[in-house]
Formats: structure tokens, sequence, C-alpha cells
């Protein structure tokens, strides 16, 4: 190495003159009384000057590493950032653009196409109980109500109903118990939709029943486990609780006044069978 050299050619020419002093006896001795030590320390150089020591010998050892950054711990892999997941948010109601208006026509339309449908269940109608048990078609309808306990059977041929009444129903049509010997084994009619009859009634005919005036959407409610749309109206109509599934068809109708609705089904029955009366076996309600 040019510097190295350079050192030692200079150590070189200072031992030699320092020697040449020595045998002349022209240098004194240390003070110590023992020769000076050569190549020891730092020597002057010709020029007097002290030549620079050498650089000291490299510590045995492992080298130390050098440092690059902060003490380096255990690798940590820099965790990712979740994606962020689409909350879910309540669930809409379903076919939110269909208008009760809309529901009401579909429910009317599926029905019709059915034929019949069957009406059964108990509920509670201005306070009194009520079981009804129907046989319903577009033209005629048969079957049976009870009213707190009165019973009376049923027929309706297009818009007139035909009652056989228990004697202990005919309060239920203003009519007075003196007159129940009378009218044994007769059917006591009257046009659909008469005042004296009960309400409850009016679910012997679609066109009634399946009437909804300024229809609303009052929610959802499942019936037989089948969710279905609830169609209200005024306090005169009925509500219609229509499947939100399948065909459109009414799963529950609640006659006006009803705390809870029968239920719809059996679409498409052949056993709607009725048949008037004979006439001689007919009595009037408006002449009682």
């Amino acid at each position: 190495m040019p510097r190295r050299s350079a050192f030692s050619s200079r150590l070189a020419v200072a031992a030699v003159l320092a020697l040449a002093l020595v045998g002349c006896g022209s240098g004194p001795d240390d003070a110590s009384g023992e020769p000076v030590a050569t190549g020891v320390g730092p020597q002057p150089g010709p020029s007097g000057e002290l030549a620079p020591a050498s650089p000291p010998a490299p510590t045995s050892g492992p080298a130390t590493p050098e440092a690059t950054g902060p003490t380096a711990g255990p690798t940590v892999e820099p965790t990712a950032t979740p994606t962020a997941s689409r909350t879910a948010g309540p669930r809409p109601t379903a076919t939110p653009s269909v208008s009760a208006a809309q529901w009401l026509r579909r429910a009317r339309t599926a029905a019709e196409a059915a034929g019949s449908y069957q009406v059964r269940g108990d509920t509670d109608v201005g306070g009194s109980q009520v079981s009804i048990s129907l046989s319903v078609a577009w033209d005629r309808a048969q079957g049976s109500v009870t009213i707190d306990g009165r019973k009376s059977k049923l027929t309706r041929i297009g818009d007139t109903v035909y009652l056989k009444p228990d004697p202990e129903f005919l309060p239920l049509l203003d009519i007075d118990k003196s007159k129940a010997k009378s009218l044994e084994k007769k059917w006591v009619s009257a046009p659909l939709g008469d005042e004296r009859l009960p309400t409850v009634l009016a679910l012997m005919d679609p066109e009634t029943s399946l009437s909804v005036r300024s229809p609303r959407i009052a929610g959802q409610q499942d019936v037989r486990a089948r969710p279905t749309i609830v169609i209200s109206g005024d306090d005169a109509s009925s509500s219609l609780f229509v499947a939100l599934s399948g065909k459109p068809l009414p799963q529950a109708i609640a006659p006006p006044g009803a705390q809870t609705p029968v239920t719809v089904y059996n679409y498409g029955t052949k056993g709607v069978t009725a048949e008037a009366p004979k006439g001689s076996k007919v009595v009037r309600l408006s002449s009682l």
C-alpha cells in the first residue's frame, strides 16, 4: 500500500540515524538510564516531525454488524387492511314498487282464476265469538256460521243469501223468538248486504270480501308459515292477507270489525254444489 511503504522507509532511516548517534556517544541516555527503545511509538522523521502512529490492529473476534436502523426484532408482516364488507340493512319491503291497489287487483284476478275456495276459522267480530266454515264460488256458496254459540246453515245463490237458523239464532236477524215455531224447517232469505244480516256473512261473496275500499299496505304477516302482505282499507272493508310468493292468492281474510283473520285455502275446490231452496220453504226476512 503506498502510504504504508513510505511510513516504513521513514522508520528505517530513523533507525540508522539513531544507531549512528548511539555509536558515537553523542546521544544522551533516557532519564531512566535505559536505552531509548526504537521503533515504539511515534518517531521523528527526517524533518523532525513525528511520524503518524500505526493504525490499531484489528480486534480479533466476530465483527460487530453495522447498525442499519433500530434494533432488529422479530420480523412482523404488515397487517392487511380488511376489506369493508357490505353491512346487511333491514330487509326491504317486498316489491315496494307494487301499490296496495295493484296487490288487490292481482289477488282478485288470481282468486277468480281459481274459481272457488274454502274459508274456515274462528274470530272475534264486534265482541262476538264467530266460527265459520264455507265453500265459496263466484256465483254461489254454502256452509254454516256460529255466533256466540248460536248456529245457522248458509246458502248463497247469486245476490241472495238463505239462512236456516236455529231458534237461538233468530234474534241475531232481529226476528222475535215467538216466530221460531212458524219458521221450523224454513229458510230465511235476504239480499246480500242486508243490514239485518251479520256482517261476517260477507265472506260468502268474493266480490264483497275481496273488495277493499281505500286500500293501503298495512304490513306483512305469516299465515300458516307463509309470508303475506296485508291490504287493509276503511272500517267497512275486509283486510286481505295476500301471498308474497307464488300466485298472489289471499291466504286469509279479516271481515269488517274482526280482530283476527280466518283462513282461506283449498283453491279450485269442486265441492260448491249449493242450490236455491224451494219456494215454499223460503220466507223473506223483510216480511218478518
